[in-house]
């Protein structure tokens, strides 16, 4: 906390001793674990996240009469997020306001929350949500998925029927992200339509997911917008489910803190790129 803060750690304590003796409480239990809010100071820390969001929001408003962004913009997003959808956005903001600093922090869901939380960043991207208490999910936009593998595999043509997808996905397996934890693949009505299929490669990262695909490794379920190009030079193809999937793409930050200018021009350009 003083590394935050950029001051003493007996600065710190002094000042947490100040705010006991003034208030005569006890706000932190100290051991030789380390240290813990007590049930007041609980209540305490509730009341300061209202009065930090509050001045974040007085900061807002007067930063937007300047009608410029200017200064830092940390924000996180997974990486295919920041590969496809973030790059374009970022820099034309970036030639708008010549002073914004954007910082990009790609990572998984469970990183990009902790960084949020620790206050490292303002905001992340992505499409898995993590349940965490002082984080505020909101939908930035729906984004179509497909099932895709290499034509080598010889794939079924036209519309799939849900018995011939699953026959097919049995015959030659899927590539995903875990084969026990399904909650962490892109769309649960993937799973259930392409059924019990044997997993020929669990890979964390939905990128590799993509070049194993195309190195003829099995069967994949991705957003469209990784895979334009592809589907366009025919190095893959789709097939043709008759239940269309969609994923939701999250925009995650602290709850009761109200977004930045910055942060705040930075989700309505990417709003206006997908509306496009």
């Amino acid at each position: 906390a003083s590394q935050r803060l950029r001051i003493s750690q007996s600065a710190l304590s002094k000042a947490v001793q100040l705010l006991e003796t003034s208030g005569q409480v006890r706000l932190f239990e100290r051991s030789k674990f380390g240290v813990t809010l007590t049930p007041v100071g609980r209540e305490v820390f509730a009341k300061c996240e209202t009065l930090f969001a509050t001045f974040g929001e007085i900061e807002t408003i007067c930063l937007q009469r300047t009608d410029s962004c200017e200064g830092p913009l940390k924000i996180g997003a997974s990486d295919h997020v920041a590969k496809y959808l973030l790059v374009e956005t970022l820099r034309d903001l970036k030639t708008k306001f010549p002073n914004l600093e954007p910082k990009l922090f790609t990572a998984g869901p469970n990183e990009i929350v902790s960084a949020i939380v620790g206050n490292e960043i303002e905001f992340g991207l992505f499409f898995t949500r993590v349940t965490h208490p002082q984080i505020h999910y909101e939908v930035v936009n729906s984004f179509p998925m497909v099932v895709v593998c290499h034509p080598a595999l010889k794939p079924p043509a036209g519309w799939v029927s849900p018995r011939e997808l699953k026959s097919f996905v049995r015959g030659v397996g899927l590539i995903t992200s875990t084969r026990s934890r399904y909650s962490y693949n892109p769309s649960e009505a993937a799973l259930e339509q392409l059924g019990e299929s044997p997993v020929n490669f669990e890979i964390n990262s939905q990128e590799a997911q993509k070049q194993m695909c195309l190195a003829k490794g099995g069967v994949v379920v991705l957003a469209r917008f990784m895979l334009e190009d592809e589907l366009k030079r025919g190095e893959l193809k789709e097939l043709r489910i008759r239940n269309p999937i969609a994923l939701d793409l999250h925009l995650a930050h602290r709850r009761a803190h109200g977004l930045s200018l910055n942060a705040g021009v930075t989700v309505e350009a990417l709003r206006s790129r997908f509306v496009r």
